[in-house]
């Protein structure tokens, strides 16, 4: 990284920082990492096309419902006990932070459609975990 800080690429991987092009490793796979960069080298480029391909448990929920005589010994009619989960895991050869890269927008929040498909470094979607009891009486 250059000593003037920002490059404007801080959301990518290691794996490119790791095989960027310096003098003294001049045949690595990616351009030069510079404030600098009058050859735009950072621009959208099929160098970095991968496969996005995933497989994703969005939702999962399991639960147990009482035996009715169990609850009407506590004078409840229904009694049920479950465990949810939300993106509990994501099959994925993706080297991005999620293969669900977000749309990037404007400074006014409009979205932009030609950087459609572009990973813009959002934040990867959170694991979700929920225990439940629901009573009836």
């Amino acid at each position: 990284m250059s000593s003037t800080g920002s490059v404007g690429i801080e959301n990518i991987g290691t794996k490119y920082f790791d095989n960027a092009w310096t003098p003294t490793n001049q045949s690595n796979r990616y351009a030069v990492i510079t404030a600098n960069d009058f050859n735009a080298n950072t621009r959208p480029s099929n160098l970095y096309v991968e496969d996005g391909s995933y497989l994703r448990l969005r939702s999962l929920t399991i639960g147990y419902t009482l035996p009715g005589n169990l609850a009407g010994k506590i004078t409840a009619s229904k009694i049920r006990v479950y465990i949810s989960g939300q993106n509990l895991f994501t099959l994925t050869k993706y080297s991005g932070l999620d293969p669900e890269i977000g749309t990037p927008v404007d400074v006014n929040g409009n979205r932009l459609p030609t950087a459609a498909g572009i990973d813009v470094g959002t934040y990867p979607s959170s694991k979700f975990y929920t225990f439940g009891l629901n009573v009836t009486f």
